[in-house]
């Protein structure tokens, strides 16, 4: 990418966040930027963190980070939000220099980060809901499917909640979840058992079975795993083993760079591991990979 078109990714970079007259305050900015309320205990507390045995195997990511106070929720929320706010100062300006770009875009990935540790300490509100029912929603396949969904309810939670009226995030997300889980649930059933009674031999057929959506949902989503990681090879090198096996696994499942399409039956007995494992690192695979293309700051926060 050149320098003229990353100025001009960050200038057409979209920014939501709510403004607090604290922003302009410079003795204000101070404690907007200091330490977050008990953060060597919270940092401490999340380095020895325990997964319960009483959490099931696919909901034991939601606790990955322990709770925020309100105190500390508030002041992540004003954090990020000012970041956001600088960015788009230097933004507003449309006629900028390559290091005002440089400058707000790190303006912006800082927002990101804090983004992203709001809901990994929110996340575990989905399983209150998924667990009631979680048997029937793993006999239906579509348990790891409805949890992803809600990783990015919470985020999008994130991005829309007013922090400035003083009221607890939880209760606002927990109703962002709530109002799109009812609805996601219905639809991913319905579509389950519609596919099951579909020809096996139609390869898009059986792919849409076992994932339980339709073959237009499948070639759209085809299309944006596609460009997510097409995005995330010109930013950032794919090291770890196990995100290179991910990786492999959603090219050939959706048949995208110059791969065979495939079912998840297929890839495991070309991997020599189950089809349920197969399953398990593809849904893994795809919250990894739009996460990392928006803590990158390619995608729209």
């Amino acid at each position: 990418m050149t320098s003229s078109e990353k100025v001009q990714k960050i200038i057409s970079t979209s920014l939501r966040f709510f403004h607090h007259s604290s922003f302009d305050d410079p003795a204000q900015v101070e404690i907007i930027l200091g330490e977050m309320p008990g953060q060597d205990k919270y940092l401490s507390e999340n380095k020895g963190i325990a997964k319960s045995s009483k959490i099931s195997i696919e909901m034991r990511p939601c606790y990955d980070s322990v709770l925020l106070s309100s105190e500390q929720e508030l002041h992540l929320f004003r954090k990020m939000s000012y970041f956001k706010y600088k960015a788009k100062c230097i933004i507003d300006k449309k006629d900028i220099s390559e290091l005002e770009a440089e400058e707000a875009d790190s303006y912006i990935k800082k927002a990101v980060e804090i983004r992203n540790s709001i809901a990994k300490s929110n996340f575990r509100l989905a399983t209150q809901i998924l667990k009631m029912q979680v048997g029937f929603y793993r006999k239906h396949n579509i348990l790891d499917a409805l949890l992803s969904d809600a990783y990015f309810d919470v985020l999008k939670a994130v991005d829309y909640f007013d922090w400035t009226l003083g009221n607890k995030f939880s209760t606002y997300a927990t109703w962002v979840i709530k109002k799109n889980f009812f609805r996601d649930a219905k639809q991913k059933i319905s579509y389950s058992e519609r596919f099951n009674s579909l020809n096996e031999d139609h390869t898009n057929q059986v792919i849409c079975k076992n994932e339980t959506m339709s073959v237009k949902e499948y070639e759209n989503q085809k299309e944006d795993i596609k460009n997510l990681l097409s995005l995330l090879a010109q930013n950032e090198k794919i090291s770890s083993k196990n995100r290179k096996r991910q990786v492999q696994i959603l090219e050939s499942y959706f048949g995208i760079n110059g791969k065979e399409r495939k079912t998840l039956e297929k890839i495991s007995e070309d991997i020599g591991v189950t089809k349920e494992r197969v399953r398990q690192l593809k849904e893994k695979g795809l919250i990894w990979l739009k996460t990392k293309v928006q803590e990158l700051g390619i995608e729209e926060i």
